[in-house]
């Protein structure tokens, strides 16, 4: 058996021995002399230990027993007190990281996206509040299980969820797309996000995601895709209005601006030719005063109708006045327009418009642009032939 220090106890007792025998010594020379003495030297050749008597030696050899008793009984108390100061430390530091954990959980609680998390076998590890509220569901019935052993959702959707989580987790894959969910509260639209994560040195691997419900901002952005595409067809309404005459639906005057000052464009650039008839309404007065302005009106339209269905799709049929209208015939030569307004005037004089089976009559003038010609001058050249095929007796077509 060792001490605390590590000396045999025979090596103990000799080294005291020793000791005590020089503080004998001591104090007898002290006696002799009256005075102190140098120390004694160490036994050797010439000063061999003198002998010590046997009842000295016992005591001193119970002095040394009691000593290392004493040594091993303080290792075992220093030994015992550093175990309970670990065990203290531990119990400490896993109150400390309870606390922490606790803290964590609540803060996870307390946010209002539904969170979840699964294990590497993709059971259920973590669901915060708001993920039970989400689906009506209680963590209790989660924890622990896969989604195939869960409720809120339908077996599809389980399936096709468990298949992917299964992927995610084992290639650290991220998911994140929008999808819609069957809730206590209804259909619910919500952005899925799921992302797999592990540390290889540990080898642990599991999954993360959360559901951001977008239910509100999807309505939000389909009541104003509606509100825009009511505005839209609210503008088209008013862009056709601000182009078009009300009672007729012809194009107005704006419109046979734009295209006069196009068509002329092309026929000075490219000589492309372009015709115009002017047509006006043969005594639309006495049409009004005889038959009431409801009839002028419905006269109006009729004619304007006919003037539409005799022009293509590249021609522009417009109401420029009362009872005036104008048609800008594209890439068309002198002609050839002229045969259109004969055709024009001869379709509105063999229909009867009038209420009492009677007919309505129109007189047209045509010309072709004319190079450097202004519209200003083409229109004035037009008017003038109309006015000359109402002079010849009306219901006439006039070249200008």
């Amino acid at each position: 058996m060792r001490s605390g220090h590590g000396e045999p106890p025979l090596g103990c007792f000799l080294g005291r021995l020793t000791q005590l025998w020089r503080r004998i010594c001591g104090r007898a020379e002290n006696a002799d002399h009256g005075g102190p003495r140098p120390p004694a030297r160490l036994p050797g050749p010439e000063h061999p230990v003198p002998e010590v008597p046997e009842a000295a030696v016992s005591r001193a050899a119970a002095d040394m027993a009691d000593s290392d008793q004493a040594l091993v009984n303080r290792a075992r108390i220093v030994a015992a007190i550093d175990a309970t100061d670990q065990a203290g430390n531990m119990e400490a530091e896993i109150r400390r990281l309870r606390k922490l954990l606790s803290f964590y959980e609540s803060l996870v609680d307390e946010l209002p996206t539904p969170i979840f998390a699964k294990t590497i076998k993709s059971r259920f590890c973590l669901c915060n509040k708001s993920y039970e509220q989400f689906f009506g569901v209680q963590r209790e019935n989660l924890l622990g299980r896969t989604l195939k052993d869960t409720k809120h959702m339908n077996a599809e959707e389980r399936e096709r969820y468990q298949e992917e989580d299964v992927v995610i987790i084992r290639e650290g894959h991220t998911r994140h797309y929008e999808t819609e969910y069957d809730t206590p509260r209804g259909k619910r639209q919500a952005m899925y996000w799921s992302k797999g994560f592990g540390d290889r040195a540990l080898g642990t691997w599991a999954q993360v995601g959360m559901i951001v419900d977008i239910s509100e901002q999807v309505a939000l952005k389909r009541n104003l895709a509606a509100k825009v595409e009511e505005l839209w067809r609210v503008q088209q309404k008013l862009r056709y209005l601000s182009r078009s005459d009300a009672l007729t639906g012809l194009a107005n005057r704006r419109p046979f601006a734009e295209y006069l000052t196009l068509g002329m464009d092309l026929a000075r650039r490219k000589q492309i030719p372009m015709c115009m008839l002017m047509a006006d309404i043969d005594h639309f007065k006495n049409i009004n005063d005889t038959y009431g302005h409801d009839t002028g009106d419905m006269i109006l339209r009729a004619i304007a109708g006919m003037l539409r269905s005799s022009c293509r799709s590249k021609d522009l049929a417009a109401r420029i006045g009362g009872e005036e209208f104008v048609i800008l015939l594209a890439a068309t030569r002198l002609e050839d327009a002229f045969l259109v307004a004969r055709r024009i005037r001869a379709n509105i004089g063999d229909t009867p418009l009038l209420p009492d089976g009677g007919h309505a009559t129109i007189s047209i003038g045509v010309a072709q642009y004319r190079a450097n010609e202004t519209a200003k001058d083409f229109i004035k050249r037009v008017d003038a032939a109309m006015y000359r095929a109402k002079a010849a007796g009306r219901n006439q077509v006039c070249r200008g």
